[in-house]
């Protein structure tokens, strides 16, 4: 048997029929798979995480309810992201309370995984201080490696014209389309730092939009970059999209080179077999949003595959290499090994420069390995005649 201690194992959503050839059935669901091989064959005694339960490898097939009593008699102790956590909570207590789940499955599992908790000292209440939570939240040099990891993620799913990056960012008359976000995003924002372009923001509904107007309004540009926001993980609900905007989508496409950014899941691919350059940025947050941009406009080159299989024509690995363009970009200090703590002094050092009348004010640019991380403006342009009454003799000598 193996010690495991605080080992745990988190099981994927892969159908083997050599360990389990029951249809529709993956490894996750499978008490072949995890009682059978992994605990008794293999003695693992460690803590069992299913995989996201909202992905598609088990929604297809079952219901949340469903779901969540397949996992715990095949053997897991911990369900991750229940499509519906309301129902797969309600499917399990019923299925517990009338004796299809044997109760000390549940006991087991709720002592092991205090356990593991009290191993790792959680039995006790160390509340940290506001400030120091906020530390711990948002470690700088975890936010900077987070900013190479995103960059390392987006994945170029389409590009049959080389459209990105974008190397040429004056010639093309563009329009920037946001749908889910009626108010200019972050994506919207850092592409204007590359790109002269209008904006449109639309709702996922619609709302106030005459599509035959937009549609003549649009034909005016070249190029119309496309990003898809606050989308969902159901499948059922097509990740937040609507038919309407489908439509549209292609109909734009139809008349416009298009470029479609979708921070949203992966499997929404399926809807957009046919739009000729694809950026596929998985989630909605916006340093996401900016590093998306980022790369579109050449700062650095996409590499990221995709995790999942979409649709015959988005296969799991799927990817496309495109290069950096050396663009300057921007960044967080930590993310070219610097520090933010240290910066703030420069805050110090304009704030005082500015007091003793050594100057009406500056703006300070730092970048480093092609990426500007400290740009901030001080003071104003000229001093004004209070400043120049108030100004003293030492003051007078810095100016001099």
């Amino acid at each position: 048997m193996i010690d495991a201690g605080l080992q745990g194992m988190r099981v994927a959503h892969l159908h083997v029929p050599a360990i389990d050839p029951t249809p529709n059935i993956s490894t996750t669901l499978s008490p072949k798979a995890i009682n059978d091989l992994l605990k008794n064959e293999m003695g693992f005694d460690g803590i069992v995480f299913t995989d996201g339960l909202e992905m598609k490898g088990v929604t297809k097939n079952y219901d949340a309810d469903e779901v969540a009593i397949m996992a715990i008699q095949a053997g897991n102790h911990m369900l991750l992201l229940p499509d519906d956590i309301d129902l797969a909570f309600s499917g399990l207590k019923t299925a517990f309370t009338k004796g299809k789940l044997d109760i000390n499955i549940l006991n087991d599992n709720v002592k092991r995984i205090l356990a593991a908790k009290y191993r790792l000292g959680m039995d006790s209440l160390v509340l940290p201080t506001p400030e120091n939570a906020v530390k711990m939240a948002f470690d700088p040099y975890a936010v900077g490696i987070k900013y190479k990891l995103i960059e390392e993620a987006i994945t170029v799913a389409q590009n049959k014209r080389a459209l990105i990056p974008m190397v040429d960012v004056t010639k093309p008359r563009m329009a920037l389309m946001s749908i889910g976000s009626t108010t200019i995003t972050r994506f919207q924002g850092r592409m204007d730092s590359y790109v002269k372009a209008d904006h449109y923001n639309i709702s996922h509904t619609l709302k106030d939009v005459d599509e035959k107007s937009l549609l003549k309004d649009l034909k005016k540009y070249d190029r119309v970059i496309i990003a898809l926001h606050q989308m969902t993980n159901k499948v059922a609900g097509n990740f937040g999209l609507t038919p309407e905007e489908l439509t549209l989508i292609q109909n734009i496409n139809r008349q416009n080179e298009v470029i479609l950014v979708i921070f949203g899941s992966p499997y929404s691919l399926k809807y957009f077999e046919n739009i000729d350059h694809i950026i596929m940025a998985y989630e909605d947050s916006p340093e996401i949003e900016d590093i998306a941009a980022q790369g579109l406009a050449g700062v650095y080159g996409f590499k990221g595959k995709l995790p999942v299989t979409a649709s015959n024509i988005f296969p799991v690995h799927h990817g496309f290499t495109t290069p950096s363009l050396k663009r300057m970009g921007y960044s967080v200090p930590e993310r070219v090994g610097m520090s933010s703590d240290s910066l703030e002094y420069i805050r110090t050092i304009a704030n005082y420069m500015i007091e003793v009348g050594a100057s009406p004010g500056c703006q300070v640019v730092i970048a480093k390995d092609g990426r500007i991380i400290y740009e901030q403006a001080f003071g104003s342009h000229t001093y004004d005649a209070r400043m120049i009454l108030s100004i003293s003799p030492t003051s007078m000598i810095l100016l001099q």
